[in-house]
């Protein structure tokens, strides 16, 4: 029955997310503040050209900052692995569509509440251990529990594996940003931040048509675990980010 009376099922859920966002975005424009200790001058503020020249030629001259937007073309893969693999290998689990989307439904509703555990406990790890090594040890977390995937047995093994994807997937997310904020100004952050998220819809595109086909052709768990191998690699992308961070803080 709709909890609308007349209108459809679907009002109240699209009300509840507006509401949520509205009160993210009072939330974000209250507490979000650049501390002046990770702020980095660039040289683009210090020439009249525009943002968006700007934001390339921080790429350009910034191998830092190359090497992070480089992270997702390895993170996007391993995104498209557990959330478009999950259901297919689901189906073949439980022998169905109707029923692996029963399943899947609940299960990604409480994937998305770890992927919000996960940024909060990052950001109590990254106090201790630091931004750059706690973006690695997430990547390669959640690049492992995608191979785990691949081997787990049963639904309930591909379930809890996939939440735990998703629990590191959240917490790579905030640490990822920050190190992305901390290698661009006021000028370039929304351009760089567009054109690291333009790399990962891209890429993941192209993963569509690589992973795809090839759980068809040979299987999902086949697809899971190569895609997992190839995310791990990302790690090494922010060691760049990590090198700078012992550098600033004198080793």
């Amino acid at each position: 029955m709709a909890p609308l009376g007349a209108w459809s099922a679907l009002v109240l859920p699209f009300l509840v997310a507006l509401a949520a966002q509205l009160v993210h975005l009072v939330l974000v424009v209250t507490l979000v503040r650049e501390p002046a200790r990770i702020r980095m001058r660039e040289r683009s503020d210090d020439v009249p050209e525009g943002a968006a020249r700007a934001a390339w030629r921080l790429l350009r001259t910034s191998p830092v900052l190359r090497m992070l937007v480089a992270v997702e073309v390895f993170w996007a893969v391993a995104m498209i692995a557990f959330e478009t693999l999950t259901p297919v290998r689901l189906a073949e689990l439980v022998g169905g569509e109707d029923a692996a989307g029963a399943l899947f439904g609940p299960a990604a509703a409480a994937a998305w509440a770890l992927f919000a555990a996960g940024a909060a406990l990052a950001g109590l790890a990254s106090r201790r251990l630091g931004v750059a090594t706690t973006a690695m040890i997430a990547r390669v977390l959640n690049a492992g529990f995608v191979v785990l995937m691949a081997f787990a047995g049963g639904v309930l093994g591909l379930v809890v594996a996939f939440w735990l994807a998703y629990l590191t997937h959240g917490a790579n997310g905030p640490m990822h940003s920050a190190l992305l904020h901390r290698q661009s100004g006021p000028r370039t952050r929304t351009l760089v931040l567009s054109i690291n998220s333009a790399v990962a819809a891209g890429v993941a595109s192209l993963a569509l048509l690589v992973l795809l086909p090839l759980a068809e052709v040979t299987s999902t768990s086949l697809a899971f675990a190569v895609a997992g191998a190839f995310s791990a690699l990302g790690a090494l992308c922010y060691l760049p980010a990590w090198r700078q961070g012992r550098t600033a803080r004198g080793g």
